[in-house]
């Protein structure tokens, strides 16, 4: 790993000179009738497929001379011979007529398009979200996410996705390009995507391309359809706990707005429910999201403005300890994209794009209240070039970011005297940065290195005391395939990363509880060494791959404190540790993707460590989210056009936690003795889900379905915290129990979805 860097340079800037063997053929996909751009179509050359983008355009790279297919839902297949002395052509597809649309909808219901080993990315289509069971019935991106290998659940009360080993801080979730800072809902159970605005998720784990900023384990980059609605459609649902919506309007032949919204009930039905069975606990929450998509052409020009907005409200009151905790979480996205065809080689992709966060966390016990308040606001600009040469593609950009970050805003009120903490700590951010990508293709191998040069400066201000930090940082990507044969191919990525925003574990807190802090000079940024290796197998119906990979990670970041440490210390940084991380893991995965019955199997062996020297005396310890054993199983069956079935198995290691091993009484206080740090586990987590749909029989522009779905079908407690009961008097004896906390038993639901 020590020359990695320096590797990564060198073929960065030799390997153009020694490309040969494929040509880079590019095309503009334009529907017959009306010369619009077909959005997602198929181009195949019979052993890789890729799809055009929202603008029609695609790229593809080709050995020799042969013909491509080219297809898209709606249209006539068309055969196109391709010769190396074109280089760019404009391509036609006629539209089928209604039968024929009929007939391949439904033939091309259980064929998914596989990317992972032709590129470095694991794509899901929100087509693909139904073959999964959730609860309540709402089709879920990040539950989806949960199922494949490599991504660690947080347990129940907690939607964190722990890619790899790392923590929930270290991955970007983006929305149409908009940084998400809490991408959940409920606790973890669902996101705040809903399925109606989802078209496409890429998922990158490692070898993260350049144009990606700021993360050390993923990318979740997740987009809308695009594509200029041609006549009114609309989809709602409505079930047990929520309803959604999203309506298409067509202003013009080129502008349209897709509007929709999603709004839960639970506090008036699913919660007095649970309050009446749990005497010890008494919880209310619910929330809700609004969305604005707008798509608009002019001439060569495509506009993608997109808008969101959401809220969640929780409380939860603990009896027998008079405690009430209180939560509010909310997001906005706002971003504008423009894409131009500049010349028949080169296109441009400009974005600017907006991204709120505040986390209200408030708690009361008698008398007495203390909270905490936590925002951020960021705004990015890029611009993206990318050539489509005959060997290679290349990409390269440059993009300025600007964050304002509130850590902690606390409050205290005790006995109705109300403590002033002075002036709020506010750090301004300006990020700069260039990048460059580039897929040099050779006969049998593709190389695609990267590179991203990130300028920071940080001013740290509280009242009229301020400070100044600024960082150079440099990451090196390196992705190489080998392509053994048409079906098996073996992929190696490296790179190293930065991340320059940390959020805060709060050990105590099971629940979300997202405190960012950037790095200055108190809080270098975190970087990781990633090396992962894979081999991948495809065949007629099946796909499978194992992936081996190893993570070196430096100064990741521990809050060696709790909520109070939030509340009487606003340079919370002096709370902040740093250390060591290492993963070593491997993922199976197997997947059958045709024919009636559809199945996956996802495994993942892992072990995630620490070393920080403030922390269990400087020996190593497992990470809180270490999941040694990750095991999912989805299968979906499609008896008739009428019923589908699908379900879910999935089990995981139980989290860490440190257990004390002795009690004492002091004063008539009862003081823990902690054991080692994060020796013990809670019970593993498993849990089965199932849902059966049936679709009802309509006219041809009207389509309905009811779907039961069964959540944790044999009623497993999956506790999301552990606490400690005292009884009895301090002076004489005192009985202690554990007690633990589980949120979600069997839960049927119904739900009935429109489409029209």
């Amino acid at each position: 790993m020590k020359h990695l860097k320096v590797t990564l340079s060198v073929i960065f800037f030799l390997s153009t000179l020694f490309s040969y063997g494929q040509h880079n053929f590019k095309g503009l996909i334009l529907d017959a009738k009306d010369n619009k751009p077909i959005t997602k179509a198929n181009v195949s050359d019979g052993f890789k497929t890729v799809l055009s983008d929202s603008s029609g355009l695609f790229s593809i790279s080709l050995l020799k001379n042969l013909t491509l297919k080219v297809s898209s839902i709606g249209y006539l297949p068309l055969n196109y011979s391709f010769t190396s002395k074109k280089m760019f052509d404009t391509l036609y597809l006629n539209p089928k007529d209604e039968q024929l649309l009929q007939v391949e909808i439904a033939t091309k219901k259980s064929k998914l398009n596989n990317t992972l080993a032709s590129s470095n990315y694991f794509l899901f289509k929100g087509a693909d979200l139904s073959r999964i069971p959730s609860l309540f019935g709402n089709s879920d991106i990040l539950s989806a996410l949960k199922t494949l290998p490599g991504i660690g659940k947080g347990g129940e009360g907690n939607g964190g996705l722990y890619v790899r080993g790392g923590s929930s801080g270290q991955n970007m979730v983006l929305f149409n390009d908009a940084v998400i800072y809490q991408p959940t809902h409920l606790l973890g159970i669902f996101s705040v995507f809903s399925s109606y605005f989802v078209d496409n998720v890429k998922l990158y784990k490692s070898g993260l391309p350049s144009y990606y900023r700021g993360r050390l384990s993923s990318v979740i980059d997740i987009t809308s359809n695009t594509k200029i609605a041609d006549s009114l459609n609309g989809n709602a649902s409505i079930g047990m706990i929520s309803a959604d919506t999203s309506i298409d309007i067509p202003l013009s032949n080129n502008w349209s707005v897709t509007v929709g919204g999603r709004t839960s009930f639970m506090n008036l039905f699913l919660w007095p429910i649970h309050n009446k069975t749990e005497k010890g606990s008494q919880i209310g929450y619910d929330f809700y999201d609004i969305n604005l998509n707008s798509s608009f052409r002019s001439g060569k020009n495509k506009f993608f403005l997109s808008a969101y907005h959401g809220k969640d409200i929780f409380d939860i009151d603990i009896t027998s300890a008079v405690l009430t905790n209180k939560m509010k979480w909310s997001n906005d996205a706002l971003s504008l994209s423009w894409t131009r065809p500049i010349d028949t080689n080169v296109v441009l992709r400009s974005t600017l794009a907006h991204s709120g966060y505040n986390f209200d966390f408030n708690i009361s016990q008698e008398n007495s209240q203390i909270g905490v308040l936590s925002s951020i606001r960021d705004l990015k600009i890029s611009n993206f070039l990318t050539f489509f040469l005959s060997k290679q593609t290349i990409n390269l950009g440059v993009e300025f970011s600007s964050q304002q970050i509130k850590p902690n805003i606390p409050s205290l009120i005790n006995q109705d005297f109300a403590f002033d903490f002075g002036p709020d700590k506010t750090f301004y951010v300006n990020d700069f940065a260039i990048f460059a990508n580039n897929d040099i293709f050779f006969e049998k191998i593709t190389v695609t290195p990267g590179v991203r040069l990130n300028f920071s400066s940080v001013k740290n201000k509280r009242g009229n005391e301020s400070s100044f930090s600024s960082f150079w940082l440099l990451e090196p990507s390196l992705l190489v395939k080998y392509n053994f044969n048409r079906d098996l191919s073996l992929r190696v990525t490296a790179n190293k990363n930065y991340q320059t925003i940390h959020l805060l574990p709060i050990s105590s807190s099971s629940f979300p509880s997202d405190f960012w802090i950037p790095s200055f000079n108190q809080i270098k940024p975190q970087y990781v060494y990633q090396l992962s290796v894979g081999l991948f197998k495809d065949w007629t119906n099946f796909e499978a791959y194992v992936d081996f990979f190893h993570k070196n990670m430096q100064r990741v970041i521990e809050f060696n404190g709790g909520i109070g440490s939030l509340i009487d210390n606003l340079n919370i940084e002096e709370n902040v540790i740093t250390g060591k991380g290492k993963v070593l893991g491997v993922e199976f995965y197997i997947k059958k993707r045709t024919g009636r019955l559809q199945t996956t199997f996802a495994y993942t062996l892992s072990k995630s460590t620490r070393i920080f020297p403030e922390i269990n005396r400087g020996k190593q310890f497992p990470f809180r989210f270490d999941r040694p054993h990750d095991i999912n199983i989805t299968s979906s069956f499609h008896l008739n056009k009428k019923w589908a079935f699908s379900l879910l198995f999935t089990y995981a290691s139980g989290n860490t936690y440190t257990a004390p091993i002795g009690r004492y009484i002091i004063e008539d206080n009862v003081v823990n003795e902690y054991g080692l740090f994060n020796a013990a586990r809670m019970p593993d987590y498993h849990r089965l889900d199932f849902s059966v749909a049936y679709m009802f029989s309509h006219k041809k522009a009207l389509k309905s379905e009811l779907l039961l779905s069964v959540y944790n079908v044999y009623n497993r407690a999956n506790p999301i915290f552990a606490y400690y009961d005292y009884k009895g008097n301090l002076s004489t004896s005192v009985i202690i129990s554990q007690k633990q906390l589980a949120l979600l038993p069997i839960f049927p639901s119904l739900t009935y979805k429109i489409k029209f």
